[in-house]
Parts: C-alpha cells; structure tokens; sequence
C-alpha cells in the first residue's frame, strides 16, 4: 500500500482542476490559465528552481492526463488550449493514446545512478571484507582506514553490502526503476543530467492491458498501476490516459 505523499496530493489536486473545466465546458477557454492559477506569482514549491519551472512542470503534466504524450509537443510556444483542443476533438473520432505511461523530463531531478555507497558508519575494521570480495576491485581504503567505493569500477553487485559485518554500506535505489515489474524504466546514460526514459520498444508492447499480460504473465490491475505512479517522488511518472486514475 502505497503512502500519502505530497505527489499524489498534487496530481489529485491538477486532475480535480481539469475535470471541472472539462464539466463546465471551459477546458479550451481556461486551461492556458491554470498554471498560473495553481503556481501564483511570488509562490515557493520545494525541489523547483522558481515559480516559472513549477508552471512549466503544471504545463506537461497537464498533457498525459490529457490522454497526450511529450512527444506529441512539436513546439514548446504551443498553448494548453490546442491540446485540449485535439485531445476532445480526438476522444470524439474514438483513436485513443497507446502509452501506458510517459517520462515528464521537466519533472525529472535526474536521480543518481549510485546503487551502492559507504557511510560513515565504516568502522575501518581490519577484516576490510568489503574490498577483499569485491571482484572488481572498486574498494578502496582511505588513510584515515574507512572504505570507499569507486563508482567508475563499480558494477552494482551488492557482494560488499552483504559482506560488511557492520551495515556500514546502503543500497541507494532509483525508485521509479526498482518499482517497474517488467524493467522498462532505466537511465538515460548519455543524456547529461541523465534523466530517466522509457523503454521505446517495451512501451509499445505494453501499450494495451492484453499485452501486458500475454508479453510478462503479470496482471495489469489497479493496484500494479498505482504502484508506478507512486513510484517517482517528484512527479515525473504519469498514466498515458486520464481513465488509469480510476
């Protein structure tokens, strides 16, 4: 079971917002406002840089709750009002989004691909079985007689998590990535700030829930649905289609 945090707070808070328009019939009219609605100027958002990266996050969020994807952005000048506009005029012609989910790079704060870090609880203990069982050689040993791991060497083995007597070494995960069943989430390793991507391919094949079953043997049910969507702390992961909500 998944914890109430401030992320489900703020997606419940955004799909509330959307779907009043959408009742109202003021979705096109309006939705080029709601950023600024939700994110005022002079407002503090934790984790964003300033209210104008917080309106631009507002921005692509809105898209895949709009049965969108990033890739349909073809210039970023582009206002809400026209995705809504193609999203309702799309929902009438009966062609549906394909994605389950999408990657919101804005959102993304591009998490550290470190599965394995040494703490200060190394007590330098002479036994050193960290560094004397690592097969690559990626421990090494300060003056000072704590351990320390060289990431360029390191493979992400977890032999020296499981071998220090002290727990003195923690596994660091990258959460959207450990919560995926079928690892179609991982590292974008040549993008610069390295920021998390789906797999193309594995997201075309579970593009339908039929798919998903037949492709991995795994159910696709709700609790498996929110389990991803909860699965990023900041936001970055959302459902190609409003009706995953439900």
């Amino acid at each position: 079971m998944a914890f109430t945090n401030n992320i489900m707070i703020v997606r419940h808070r955004l799909l509330t917002e959307l779907v009043k328009l959408w009742r109202d019939n003021e979705l096109v009219e309006k939705i080029d406002r709601l950023p600024i609605e939700l994110s005022p100027r002079r407002s503090k958002h934790a984790g964003r840089c300033c209210v104008h990266k917080e309106r631009a996050v507002w921005k692509y969020k809105s898209l895949p709750l709009l049965g969108l994807d990033m890739e349909d952005e073809k210039d970023e000048l582009t206002p809400l009002s026209e995705y809504a506009a193609h999203a309702l005029n799309r929902a009438e012609n009966g062609t549906p989004k394909d994605n389950i989910m999408c990657v919101i790079d804005e959102a993304c704060s591009a998490c550290v691909q470190i599965n394995y870090e040494i703490t200060n609880l190394c007590r330098g203990c002479t036994a050193r079985s960290c560094q004397t069982n690592c097969p690559k050689k990626a421990v090494h040993v300060k003056e000072s007689g704590q351990a320390w791991i060289d990431h360029d060497e390191c493979i992400s083995c977890g032999i020296c998590h499981k071998s220090c007597p002290y727990h003195a070494i923690v596994y660091i995960p990258v959460p959207c990535e450990e919560a995926c069943p079928v690892k179609a989430i991982s590292k974008y390793r040549t993008h610069r700030r390295k920021q998390m991507y789906l797999l193309r391919k594995v997201s075309q094949r579970l593009s339908v829930r039929s798919n998903f079953r037949s492709v991995t043997g795994i159910r696709y049910s709700a609790q498996d649905t929110q389990r991803r969507k909860n699965s990023c702390h900041c936001g970055t992961l959302y459902p190609g289609t409003i009706q995953d909500y439900y």
